[in-house]
């Protein structure tokens, strides 16, 4: 009696478990999904490590990916409390013992920050690439689409036969964003990549396989703060590193003369992307983000 109960309890185990996974075979997946690229930032997919993150655009003849770090800020460590705060605080009193209160209304706006306003986040880098032989006219069957499940970004899309995919994550305990692209046929995987900024201060340098750039923080303008500007010191760096299998990789120069990679005839590409910066507590901005970013 007891090995046929357990039998009955085992089958009936089995049968619930086809159950299930024959409803979620049916059951269509959790995702977001277009039929064409983005046109605009708040347009695209994004993936992210929690501290570093991406909007996927997904667009054909030339794409970019827009990166951002959750610790880019304008501005540096300061303290933004008054100077002469406790003097100010003694005179509030005396004019509130006092019953002059509007006075001492006045007087209790020195208490405010300075600046009165926080610094701004701001943007990082972006990664640009440029396809070879992507004519838009002759795209068949598009379609971008974030996983709600698998955290994964997919962009399909057929050219004269040729069926291409560009695949997205982001892994959290390597804190890196990978995009892989491949095609249905070998070699049709040619683009040039390069990397670009809204930081004026940007620098980009081509190292063996890697775009590497450096760069800074705008001050903010005197105008909006005119208490006080507090100096830019933060620093970072955003490194692509591109593995190619099949084909070859090139150095190359993009558009006003930007050192870029070039790859031609892949069979597929890998593309790792970090980011760093000299953050290392709410005070200290003393880390190396050249050394954060390559680790």
């Amino acid at each position: 009696m007891k090995r046929l109960l357990f039998l009955t309890v085992l089958m009936l185990a089995k049968f619930l478990l086809q159950q299930e996974t024959a409803a979620q075979e049916k059951s269509p997946a959790m995702c977001w999904w277009y039929e064409k690229p983005a046109s605009k930032y708040w347009e695209g997919l994004p993936v992210a490590t929690g501290r570093f993150a991406a909007m996927i655009m997904g667009k054909i003849a030339q794409d970019q990916v827009w990166l951002n770090e959750e610790t880019l800020w304008a501005g540096s460590p300061n303290n933004p409390n008054s100077l002469d705060g406790p003097e100010k605080l003694a005179e509030m009193r005396r004019l509130i013992f006092n019953k002059e209160y509007l006075k001492a209304d006045s007087v209790s706006q020195a208490f405010s920050s300075r600046p009165m306003r926080v610094q701004h986040y701001q943007p990082m880098s972006n990664l640009n690439l440029k396809f070879d032989n992507q004519d838009e006219s002759k795209v068949r069957n598009y379609r971008r689409k974030l996983s709600m499940d698998s955290a994964l970004v997919t962009i399909t899309y057929e050219i004269e036969g040729v069926k291409y995919k560009r695949e997205v994550f982001a892994s959290y305990p390597d804190q890196v964003i990978v995009m892989r692209l491949s095609g249905s046929k070998p070699g049709k995987i040619s683009f040039t990549g390069w990397m670009s900024s809204l930081q004026a201060s940007a620098v980009c340098i081509v190292e063996k396989n890697d775009l590497i750039m450096n760069g800074g923080t705008a001050e903010l303008s005197k105008e909006t703060y005119s208490e006080r500007v507090i100096p830019s010191l933060m620093k970072w760096q955003s490194r692509i590193r591109i593995v190619n299998e099949g084909g070859k990789i090139t150095s190359a120069k993009a558009g006003e003369g930007s050192e870029a990679i070039r790859v031609e005839n892949a069979n597929a590409v890998t593309i790792i992307m970090a980011a760093a910066t000299n953050w290392k507590t709410w005070n200290d901005i003393s880390a190396n983000e050249k050394e954060s970013c390559n680790s």
